[in-house]
Formats: structure tokens, sequence, C-alpha cells
């Protein structure tokens, strides 16, 4: 369990934490990768482009999509 997850992809690339539970992620992607998070409290995401963000967990969200990317809720736990 951590406190807090930060990922970054810039370009493409894929980065799958959904097994480490977090109470707080921050996800940036600009391009085309792909990113899935757990996070518990709240989810700060932004995509530049046509990666996805999927994600467990029922967070407060603020998010930002630019471009044919997305954000998917997957379920309450992985």
């Amino acid at each position: 369990r951590a406190e807090e997850v930060s990922v970054s992809v810039a370009g493409s690339g894929d980065v799958e934490t959904e097994r480490l539970e977090s109470r707080r992620a921050k996800v940036s992607i600009a391009g085309s990768g792909d990113v899935s998070v757990w996070a518990l409290e709240s989810l700060d995401a932004t995509v530049a482009g046509s990666g996805d963000i999927r994600y467990y967990g029922d967070p407060s969200i603020s998010s930002r999509v630019a471009g044919s990317g997305s954000l998917k809720r997957l379920g309450s736990a992985p």
C-alpha cells in the first residue's frame, strides 16, 4: 500500500500499477501510452493524445482529457 502513486508517460508505453493500492494517484499521459492504477481517495488524471487511464477504486476525480484518450473505471478492486 502506498500513500501516493505518480505516473507520467510521454510518447508511447504502458504502465500497470493496478495491484499497488494507493490513497492518491496522479497520472499524466502525453501521447499514446496506457496506465492502470488503484486509487482509494483521489485521482488526478491528465490525458493529451490517445492514451487511456483505467482505474480501480472509488476516488474523487479531477480529470482533463484532450484528444481521443479516455478515463475508465474498472471496478472497486483488481
